[in-house]
């Protein structure tokens, strides 16, 4: 899964499409979060200096709060950096 969105092929049209769809991927496999989670999610959920992501109304509507390693903690600080193109 890693390689196919690491091939340059997969991100030369649309480098904020790319960012996007690499930040669900590493949300999913490094922080364990759920399609649902992820969908929901706000910036002021994300504490970049903590590494930590706060999630609100989980499965069970109960919160949790959710470490993130520093692959994905730059992955997220990258995507956000790039201003939204929807072409």
């Amino acid at each position: 899964m890693i390689r196919v969105i690491e091939n340059p092929k997969t991100w030369k049209d649309n480098q904020w499409r790319y960012q996007r769809n690499k930040a669900i991927v590493y949300l999913s496999l490094f922080a364990g979060l759920r399609v649902s989670e992820i969908t929901n999610l706000q910036l002021d959920e994300i504490d970049f200096d903590r590494r930590l992501i706060y999630i609100n109304n989980s499965k069970g509507g109960k919160s949790r709060i959710v470490q993130i390693n520093k692959t994905l903690q730059m992955n997220l600080k990258e995507w956000i950096k790039i201003p939204l193109n929807k072409e």
